[in-house]
């Protein structure tokens, strides 16, 4: 199980890579940043009722906070929409992959259907997000939102949500780095395969490669087909168990395999969870963070709310005070 942990650290780190090729050059932070940070958010996701959105947004707080360099919040929230939306992107991909590997060299058609289908669905959401990216969705809808409150003070909200819009058009803009993401994105769920393959080996099962990437691949369909569900528990399990049986591995070495998949996920979901809570305690007892500002007492000449001001007399003024 230990060697599972640690292997980990190679699909995270390659989504490390991926999502730092997204930032513009002068903002972008040493890749071990971008690791850690994308540890807390897939712990936040992976084991809190987060609908699997929540630790995407406290990366993206995480990366704009980080002492020393100055960040951008509207950078670091485009980064991560971009991230989730090229990811899945290469999730279709990588799911109908393992479906034609399932159906070729197994013969198990079944799964086609339901697959291709979920997988249209999903190409047309994600790209009609994208375009909507592309438009600027999230200043309309900001503007939107002001219009209907019929309130001023939220012109700040409105000028975040064109910023973000900018900052995304920017990180499109470079063809490089969003072909780069995608391709460090490839090589995560290739890589993630691995874990599948090591743990097929630790309890007996003839280990293979392709099949460990059809479970992975197919597993991550029904995890993400289950984002209402939290950490999609009992139907990870379950969807396991299916495909196994597919490829001709015993139902309780199948559920076994996705017991030790979720054993990592709380490890290393707890670790992670609290590393974040030490990070925001750290930053919440900062130094001066609480400390009450004491009220100046008041000099001569002091004009300011409350202080004594002093009348000198003008010439003349003794002589008549004194008549």
């Amino acid at each position: 199980m230990g060697v599972i942990v640690a292997f980990h650290s190679l699909p995270l780190l390659a989504d490390a890579l991926a999502w730092r090729r997204l930032y513009p050059k002068r903002f972008r932070l040493p890749s071990t940043s971008y690791w850690w940070m994308r540890w807390v958010g897939e712990s936040l996701s992976n084991l809190l009722p987060v609908a699997q959105v929540g630790g995407d947004i406290v990366r993206a707080r995480l990366a704009a906070s980080r002492p020393g360099r100055k960040v951008p919040m509207s950078t670091s929230l485009a980064s991560v929409i971009a991230d989730i939306t090229i990811s899945i992107f290469t999730e279709i991909a990588f799911v109908l992959s393992g479906v034609a590997m399932l159906g070729h060299r197994w013969g198990m058609h079944s799964f086609t259907g339901p697959v291709l289908l979920g997988s249209a669905v999903m190409l047309a959401g994600v790209g009609t997000f994208w375009a909507l990216q592309r438009f600027g969705v999230f200043g309309t809808l900001a503007t939107l939102a002001s219009k209907m409150a019929k309130a001023k003070d939220w012109s700040g909200l409105v000028e975040q949500g064109q910023s973000v819009d900018e900052a995304l058009r920017e990180m499109y803009e470079r063809r490089g780095d969003v072909l780069l993401n995608a391709f460090w994105t490839c090589v995560s769920w290739a890589v993630g395969a691995c874990e599948v393959w090591i743990a097929m080996y630790a309890i007996g099962i003839p280990a293979t490669y392709p099949k460990a990437y059809v479970l992975e691949s197919v597993g991550q369909a029904i995890t993400d087909a289950a984002f209402l569900i939290p950490g999609a528990v009992g139907v990870f399990e379950g969807g396991y168990v299916v495909v196994g049986a597919a490829l001709g591995i015993p139902g309780d070495a199948a559920l076994a395999l996705a017991l030790i998949r979720r054993v990592r996920e709380i490890t290393i979901g707890v670790a992670g969870i609290i590393l974040w809570q030490w990070i925001e305690g750290r930053r919440l007892w900062k130094p001066g963070t609480w400390k009450k500002a004491r009220p100046r007492r008041p000099r001569v000449g002091d004009v300011s709310a409350g202080a004594v001001k002093l009348h000198t007399p003008a010439p003349g003024e003794v002589g008549q005070a004194g008549g």
